[in-house]
């Protein structure tokens, strides 16, 4: 059953006002002691995935939470620390299945006390449109049950049963979007984060900022989802707390606030450098933990050390999200706190959202380089290759590059060009240092210099002018990739010429098994404009570019 609560506690109401709203609630809900029918229950959020065996990402130190400063204009539109009863939130409201109220001196808690139940707690003031929510939030373990999977978080642009949620799993470690609507819980997003703890000493912070039809989480300051939908624009904020099968939870809120949020601003636009000599530059400073550590390395520094095998660190920019942007790094790796065996790499990741992100990463005890593509289930290597530049020596840094403008991307070495890709599935996001082991155990990394500046202009993307030309007397133009998109839509002669936009591998099979792989270019015929695909097997068609560097393509459906 799931219960939903907006009983203002303001001691001007009067008790025929107070009587109307809690019969609303029993009607709707049908609370203990009701005897308006009960609707069908809503339905519980999906069940809780297993922790991820992927490679984890390392959390951030814990640290306790302090309500944040103003916005940047110094407009609060909203915040409590509950240390004032009298702030506004509904109080000392008990139920069979769960209580809310304000915990003096310095807390508001919800507890819920059956399994498979939510309640909703609004704050009653007012109704937010665009704007940035942040919360500190944990478990009081004495008052909940030692079993069972729970979650806790934000509701935003609330009115009644329509809103965005934002819940955290501390005992599963995952982060959950979702949103309520009148026949139920519909799942936008989910992912895992090891920051996530849920304890007194370091609560779990939360953020949420909406912007029209966009919205974007953060967990303990890492950006975890980037969310489109356009149900609803305006509503309340307030507290969200869900057991799963824990029959008992009690979470304590240590404040909240809310504040206008900044108008978009484009990062490309603006010059950034960070020679790290200031150890107050923005990134985060001394943080140890068992498997890796970060900071500044004075005078000159910056450094990441990861001490497992097979394992991975990321350290995300301070400066915000990033779209079209040229980024630049000097790095190598400190040899007298790195392990003599084994390999490692390090590098730069762009456009990060959580685990999205592209990697571009150097070993230098292989000498080769590797262009990645993360997503929560994988790292997928998009391109790789030898370079003798590479040499990871303190005299003589290794420089990396990147040039993104749109699915643009140019991966550059000490100077000179190695990879390009096209790629839109990640379009903005946050720059990170990233540095992993694979079989040493230890590697210790320092970065020397990190800059940020607008593309060049004159950067030159092969994708750009790419051409393919037709290499026989006749090649049909499909509505899809493969043989089964029948009828062609036309024959191509030779010596036509094509723009490509995009590709897609198709397996080429027999009755019993498959026999290989062909890609199919969509293509744009440039003398007709006309769009389709063209098969890209050998004596066929003749490209100026690599095929790997077009997008994937989702094929439509057959004919």
């Amino acid at each position: 059953m799931a219960t939903l609560l907006g009983v203002p506690a303001a001691p001007s109401w009067t008790m025929g006002r107070w009587v109307v709203q809690l019969v609303l609630v029993c009607g709707l809900w049908g609370l203990g002691g009701c005897t308006a029918a009960v609707p069908p229950a809503t339905p519980p959020l999906p069940a809780t995935p297993a922790p991820a065996t992927a490679e984890a990402l390392p959390p951030p130190a814990p640290a306790a939470m302090e309500m944040p400063a103003p916005s940047a204009s110094g407009e609060v539109l909203f915040q409590d620390d509950f240390t004032n009863v009298q702030s506004g939130w509904p109080n000392a409201q008990v139920f069979d299945n769960y209580f809310i109220g304000y915990h003096e001196p310095a807390y508001y808690h919800v507890e819920v006390r059956t399994a498979h139940d939510r309640v909703v707690v609004p704050w009653p003031a007012g109704t937010f449109e665009d704007v940035a929510v942040e919360a500190a939030v944990f478990v009081d373990p004495a008052n909940t049950a030692a079993e069972g999977n729970f979650r806790y978080g934000l509701a935003l642009r609330r009115t009644g049963e329509q809103y965005y949620g934002f819940l955290v799993a501390p005992r599963s470690q995952h982060w959950y979007v979702v949103k309520s609507s009148t026949s139920g819980l519909t799942l936008l997003a989910d992912g895992s984060h090891e920051s996530i703890q849920g304890q007194e000493a370091s609560p779990d912070h939360l953020r949420v900022e909406t912007q029209g039809p966009l919205l974007r989480f953060m967990v303990n300051g890492h950006p975890v989802a980037e969310v489109q939908d356009e149900g609803y624009t305006a509503g309340s904020i307030g507290f969200l707390v869900q057991t799963e099968d824990a029959i008992r939870v009690h979470v304590h809120h240590d404040w909240v606030a809310v504040y206008p949020l900044a108008p978009p601003v484009n990062h490309a636009a603006q010059q950034y450098h960070d020679d790290f000599t200031d150890p107050l530059s923005g990134w985060p400073g001394t943080l140890v933990f068992d498997n890796y550590f970060i900071g500044y390395h004075e005078p000159e520094y910056y450094h990441v050390e990861v001490r497992t095998a097979h394992d991975r660190a990321l350290v995300s920019w301070p400066g915000g999200a990033l779209v079209d942007a040229t980024v630049e790094v000097a790095l190598f790796p400190d040899a007298a706190n790195t392990a003599v065996e084994g390999d490692f790499r390090y590098g730069l990741a762009l456009r990060r959202t959580g685990d999205q992100y592209y990697g571009f990463m150097i070993s230098p005890r292989t000498q080769r380089w590797f262009i990645f593509k993360s997503t929560p289930a994988r790292l997928n290597l998009l391109a790789e290759g030898r370079d003798d530049s590479i040499q990871g020596e303190e005299s003589a840094p290794d420089q990396l590059r990147v040039d993104a403008r749109g699915a643009n991307m140019l991966f550059t070495l000490n100077g000179q060009p190695v990879g390009e890709i096209m790629d839109d599935a990640y379009d903005s996001g946050v720059l990170a240092l990233v540095v992993q082991t694979l079989d040493s155990p230890r590697v210790h990394v320092h970065y020397d210099m990190i800059q940020v500046g607008p593309v060049d202009p004159a950067v030159h993307f092969a994708i750009d002018d790419a051409t393919c030309t037709v290499d026989v007397a006749g090649l049909n133009l499909r509505s899809g990739p493969g043989i089964d998109y029948d009828p062609p839509m036309t024959s191509l002669t030779g010596g036509t010429l094509l723009e490509p936009l995009a590709r897609s591998d198709q397996q080429v099979m027999t009755a019993q098994r498959r026999i290989g792989t062909v890609t199919w270019i969509q293509v744009r015929v440039r003398e007709t404009g006309q769009i389709g695909w063209v098969s890209g097997a050998a004596g066929y068609v003749s490209c100026t570019i690599p095929l790997n560097l077009l997008p994937e393509a989702t094929a439509p459906a057959t004919p």
